[in-house]
């Protein structure tokens, strides 16, 4: 049986020591012994066991987080669409209660510049 420090492990995983640690103490990461001065050891087949349960999970976790973010993606663009819709004329944008805020060059912004005004609502 071959033994692996946290570092070793760490390095074979692609993750922090820390992390390493914590695995090991939440219980997902097996620990073979502890030496007296509490370093936790462990197996190296227990270590690429877990590290090939972690690449198959991870190509799942892919395969959802692709879904997951095209499906974020066109929230985003109703979003996009549904602000521009909101927005007033000459490039203003309106918030939800209606403020605009002045999109105005800088030269043109005068003593106001970078406050929120009140406009009618259409």
């Amino acid at each position: 049986m071959t033994l692996l420090e946290t570092q070793d492990v760490a390095r074979a995983l692609a993750l922090s020591p820390v992390r390493v640690r914590q695995l090991a103490d939440a219980g997902r990461l097996p620990v073979a012994m502890k030496t007296a001065a509490g370093r936790r050891l462990f197996d190296a087949t227990m270590i690429e066991e877990f590290r090939r349960e972690r690449a198959r999970r991870g190509a799942n976790v892919r395969e959802r987080s692709d879904a997951r973010s095209a499906e974020q993606a066109s929230t985003a663009d109703r979003a996009d669409s549904q602000e521009a819709n909101r927005s007033g004329a000459n490039g203003e944008i309106a918030g939800p209660d209606r403020t605009v805020l002045n999109s105005a060059p800088l030269s043109h912004r005068g003593c106001h510049a970078g406050r929120a005004t009140r406009h009618a609502a259409p």
